[in-house]
């Protein structure tokens, strides 16, 4: 089975592809998305089965935005759209709240056959930042400095003692790519996250994985329409 990552063609393709690399270890290219018809034939034509599907899109409470329309992810509009489907292992939705929507995932999930669809109850903020090692710094200065991005970066941070190799010679610019949660759209000032901001911002690494059977589905979203969730969580609906 292959892997499929769709995004809207409006993000910026450097950091959809390190996301596709980094978190979830996709060796495929992204594909960008403008519209859902689009979003619909790309993933038809992977047939007969997809192991892993991910999407990353704007979002709110159990809907995504492809293009300019925003509908719910159970919506019969969608389905009739993503007739014929092939099978999927599972789909992970990047856009923002989207996990506060469990049953919009979980009629989502149906449409495929999915065990499990999984969102984050927050937005999602990705950005480039670099790090700046000075010639000669020692290697345990370097994982030192490294180290505080651990949570944040989305692939692998460079091997410290390789970096220290290089610094021997000449200062060494890192270019990072960090995802973080943010609850309320903003973005961060600074990473790591200072701590006046971690009431809002949270490392993507430190949401709570949290599993809702289909039976609470319904009953969670309602509740978090009256109330907000207020947690950092990463949802996985299990159809």
């Amino acid at each position: 089975m292959a892997d499929l990552y769709l995004y809207d063609a409006d993000l910026e393709r450097t950091l959809e592809q390190a996301m596709a690399r980094g978190m979830f270890r996709i060796a495929t290219q992204p594909e960008p998305i403008a519209d859902w018809q689009k979003l619909a034939a790309a993933i038809k034509k992977q047939q007969p089965s997809i192991d892993h599907l991910i999407l990353d899109f704007h979002g709110t409470d159990g809907e995504i935005q492809v293009g300019d329309e925003p509908m719910w992810l159970g919506e019969p509009a969608v389905k009739k759209l993503l007739d014929k489907p092939p099978k999927i292992g599972k789909i992970t939705i990047v856009g923002c709240d989207v996990g506060r929507g469990p049953l919009q995932m979980l009629e989502f999930g149906r449409i495929f056959g999915t065990p499990t669809v999984s969102a984050y109850t927050w937005g999602i903020a990705k950005q480039k930042i670099g790090a700046n090692i000075p010639a000669a710094t020692k290697e345990a200065d370097i994982k030192k400095k490294l180290d505080q991005y651990k949570d944040y970066v989305v692939g692998d941070l460079p091997a410290a003692n390789v970096v220290a190799t290089q610094a021997k010679l000449k200062p060494q610019s890192i270019s990072i790519v960090i995802c973080y949660g943010t609850a309320d759209g903003s973005k961060a000032t600074e990473i790591p996250i200072p701590s006046r901001e971690e009431k809002n911002h949270k490392p993507w690494r430190a949401a709570t994985a949290k599993t809702i059977a289909a039976k609470d589905a319904e009953a969670i979203e309602e509740n978090n329409k009256l109330s907000p969730v207020a947690s950092f969580e990463f949802v996985t609906v299990t159809p």
